[in-house]
C-alpha cells in the first residue's frame, strides 16, 4: 500500500507519518468492505509488503510504501523515487 506526495508536505517526515498512520487506518476499518470487493486484501492476515519503497508513476507523482517506519527509510525512499 503506498500514499502519494501530494497527501503530505514533501520532505516532511512527521506529515509522512501521519498519511501513513491515516491510510493505514482507513484501511485496517474497512478491511472486509475491501475483501469483499476483492479488491486488495486476501486472507485473514493484513500486512504491508516492503518492496519497493517508493516509486514514481508517469505523472510524475512519488508514492512512499506505508511499511516504512524510520526516518532513514524514508530518506531512502525519497532518493529513489527521484530517479
Amino acid at each position: 500500500m503506498f500514499v502519494p506526495d501530494t497527501s503530505f508536505k514533501a520532505g516532511d517526515w512527521q506529515d509522512f507519518q501521519r498519511a501513513r498512520d491515516k491510510a493505514i487506518s482507513w484501511l485496517r476499518s474497512h478491511k472486509y468492505a475491501v475483501e469483499e470487493g476483492q479488491k486488495l486484501c486476501w486472507g485473514p492476515a493484513f500486512g504491508l509488503d516492503p518492496e519497493p519503497l517508493s516509486y514514481r508513476d508517469t505523472d510524475g507523482v512519488s508514492w512512499y510504501n506505508c511499511s516504512i517506519d524510520t526516518e532513514q527509510d524514508y530518506l531512502r525512499a525519497r532518493v529513489s523515487a527521484s530517479y
